[in-house]
């Protein structure tokens, strides 16, 4: 074997990969069906978004509440702490909550289950499976039955309506849309998404509002208190001297269009002021032990 010359060894160029020629093809393809899929996914959310109540009605109770279980656990580690040892309170509101039901109809297979937390704001809210959560600053602040009834009304509302899985439904739908857009994480879309929801949940505040006024004219007959809680809020607003940027996402309507239609709602009821009903004794009792 006998050593080959460096000058005169040929040295071969590494070969050159070339793309197959159907590779344009090929990628205009797949753009193709990638902007297709997307516009079918874009259509999708939107149906979702749009039909979230009408699709929520079709979702039964009981399917809701069985979804809701596993976090009941977690909703009760996270409020445990704030559980006011209160069951003459909290027995009351249920009471409450039963007879404000049947006045408005709620149908029998929605549970309506009432918890007092001790927080001090002026606030209540309802949750996924039937779950209302009244603050202690709430009944601290309001004067008479008649106004926490309207609140409870307004809370048992959106449960009847089934706002809390359509809003999950449609946070749900956002999400996917803006995890394929940006792949998660805080963005100006989330701030967009979020005032697109306010708009839908300004609709259900409005729903509400006026589902509870009725309910509020059945029970009593009247409907005394059904501003109450409006004008306590209008109240803290207008001493909140900083209102920040975030007021333009309000997901409410604004407290002098709901007296508005609250109060042209009640002459289309023919609904009276009447006289305000005082809570018990026994609650008022133990709200100032507290």
């Amino acid at each position: 074997m006998t050593d080959q010359d460096p000058e005169n060894a040929q040295v071969s160029a590494p070969e050159i990969y070339a793309l197959p020629e159907n590779t344009d093809q090929s990628v205009h393809a797949m753009a193709k069906w990638l902007t297709i899929s997307f516009l079918i996914l874009v259509l999708l959310v939107g149906l979702v978004i749009y039909n979230a109540n009408t699709l929520a009605t079709m979702i039964p109770f009981s399917a809701e509440k069985r979804f809701v279980e596993p976090y009941e656990s977690v909703i009760g580690k996270t409020f445990g702490k704030y559980s006011a040892q209160s069951p003459d309170i909290e027995a009351y509101l249920e009471e409450l909550a039963e007879k404000l039901s049947l006045a408005m109809e709620v149908p029998e297979e929605i549970e309506i289950s009432v918890h007092y937390i001790d927080v001090d704001e002026a606030n209540a809210f309802a949750t996924l499976g039937g779950h209302i959560f009244v603050y202690s600053g709430l009944l601290a602040a309001l004067p008479d039955e008649n106004s926490l009834a309207m609140v409870l009304a307004h809370e048992i509302a959106h449960i009847q309506h089934r706002d809390p899985i359509a809003s999950l439904s449609r946070g749900v739908a956002l999400q996917m849309i803006y995890g394929f857009l940006v792949g998660g994480g805080q963005s100006v879309t989330d701030i967009f998404g979020g005032f697109g929801q306010a708009l839908f949940s300004r609709k259900q505040e409005e729903t509400a509002d006026r589902a509870a006024l009725a309910g509020l004219f059945r029970h009593y007959g009247q409907v005394h208190g059904y501003r109450t809680f409006f004008e306590l809020v209008q109240e803290e607003i207008e001493d909140d001297s900083d209102g920040g940027f975030e007021a333009w996402f309000s997901s409410h309507p604004s407290i002098q269009k709901r007296l508005q239609y609250l109060d042209s709602s009640a002459e289309e009821l023919g609904a009276a002021v009447g006289e305000s009903s005082p809570m018990p004794d026994r609650v008022i009792n133990e709200l100032n032990s507290l």
